[in-house]
Order: structure tokens, then C-alpha cells, then sequence
């Protein structure tokens, strides 16, 4: 890309370009077209299926995890942001960021949009204008990850989590993740009659009448809600059968 002899353009005049060719690589034969334009159109290919994939993520009845072991910088930190849950290894090694402003340029897969919905403004401008990585200490007091956990036991806390969100309600994972991402970009009335709309949607599906009928049970078994009583079966997932709605 560097070698292309590109005249600067205006960030209004490429963005309106960007739209056109958004729709274009959507249409039949459009991912083939872009790539026979060489390097530009690999770009522009790769832009629209990186958006596609991290909004289909977000939409997603699964969770996704990303366990952080080592550098994780500029595309690499806007895969992990796109995750629903960062876990990192409490390692020296570790560090994150959005370095791209070193190099004259500004995050392109997601950075200056996820970070303020996970930290705040300013703090998500101080560290794209800034530029230097943080070290995991500093990223989950930021928020950046979830969890700090001992470098040997990562992949296996990270599966452990995964295996019993598994175990929720499909339904139930893709309505929340999209009430949530959603919340900051529509009034907060919207947002409260989308979230209603959810919350009684769910209440329909086969899990929700499965959980409703065991909580019963349980309520009778132990005279309290067994979300105080014995939640133990609840929160691993395994009260219920396995997932299916």
C-alpha cells in the first residue's frame, strides 16, 4: 500500500468512495472484482469482510473469548476488542494498544470505535493519540480485559469460561450482546423499549420454559430461590440441558 502512488485524500472524499465500494464487494462477483484490482482491492476486500465478521460476532448467540498471552497490538488488540471477554496472562510479556499513530496512521479495524464504548472517551483518545502500549496491570484496571490470570493457567480458565457460557441460551446470549453493543448509539427511551422487546422475546423459547420449570422445582425443594439456595448448577450451566434455542 505504501508503494502506491496515492494523492492525499480528504477523509469525506474516501468515506463516500468507501460506501460505494462497500455495496459493490456485496454484490455477486464484487469479492472477485476487488481482488483483480491488486493491492487496493485487497484492502478494500478485506475492510468489508473484516466489518462483516466482528458485527456478526457482536450478533452472535456465541461468546467469544480471547485469551491474551503476549503482545497484543494494533490489529491484533482490535481482534481481542471485538471479543466479548478478554482474559490475559498476568505476564511481564504482555502488553496492549493502538500503536498505529506511530506510523502516521489511525486504527482501521474497529479501534477508535470499540475503545470508548469500553473505556471512555478520554481515556481511549489518550491512548490512540499516545500511541505507546500498556502493560496488562494497566489495561484491566482500564478495562481493556476481564480477568488477570497466572500465564499457565490461561487457556485453561479461558475454556473453562467458554464451556459454561456454552450452556446458556443461545437466544438468550445474542439478545443481551446486542442490547449491550447497541446501548450507546440510540436514546436511552430506544434502548429500554429494545431491551423489553428482548427480555419477552426470550421468555418464549424452550430454554426459558425448561428454566422456568426448574426453578419452580427448585424454589419448592428449598423454600428460597435457588439463585441464593444452591446456585452452584445454575451458573455452571448445568441445571438445565445443554443449550439448543
Amino acid at each position: 500500500m505504501a508503494e502506491l502512488p496515492l494523492p492525499e485524500l480528504p477523509a469525506g472524499v474516501v468515506l463516500a468512495f468507501w460506501k460505494v465500494v462497500n455495496r459493490v464487494i456485496g454484490l455477486p462477483g464484487g469479492a472477485a472484482t476487488a481482488q483483480r484490482l491488486g493491492p487496493m482491492g485487497i484492502g478494500l476486500l478485506w475492510g468489508h469482510r473484516w466489518k462483516k465478521t466482528i458485527l456478526r460476532m457482536n450478533r452472535s448467540g456465541v461468546v467469544y473469548l480471547a485469551a491474551i498471552s503476549g503482545p497484543t497490538l494494533g490489529g491484533g488488540h482490535e481482534i481481542a476488542l471485538a471479543c466479548d471477554l478478554r482474559y490475559a496472562a498476568d505476564d511481564p510479556r504482555v502488553v496492549l494498544g493502538q500503536i498505529e499513530i506511530l506510523a502516521g496512521i489511525i486504527p482501521g479495524g474497529g479501534g477508535t470505535q470499540r475503545l470508548p464504548r469500553l473505556i471512555g472517551t478520554g481515556r481511549a483518545l489518550e491512548l490512540i493519540l499516545e500511541g505507546a502500549p500498556v502493560d496488562v496491570h494497566r489495561a484491566h484496571e482500564l478495562g481493556l480485559v476481564h480477568r488477570l490470570v497466572a500465564a499457565d493457567e490461561l487457556l485453561e480458565q479461558t475454556q473453562a469460561t467458554a464451556a459454561r457460557l456454552a450452556n446458556r441460551s443461545r437466544s438468550a446470549v445474542a439478545a443481551a450482546k446486542s442490547c449491550v453493543y447497541s446501548a450507546t448509539d440510540r436514546p436511552l427511551s430506544r434502548g429500554l423499549d429494545r431491551e423489553l422487546a428482548a427480555f419477552l422475546a426470550t421468555g418464549t423459547t424452550a430454554y426459558a420454559r425448561r428454566a422456568f420449570q426448574e426453578f419452580a422445582t427448585d424454589f419448592h425443594t428449598h423454600a428460597d430461590t435457588p439463585f441464593v439456595a444452591a446456585p452452584a448448577e445454575w451458573v455452571d450451566g448445568t441445571r438445565i440441558p445443554q443449550a439448543d434455542s
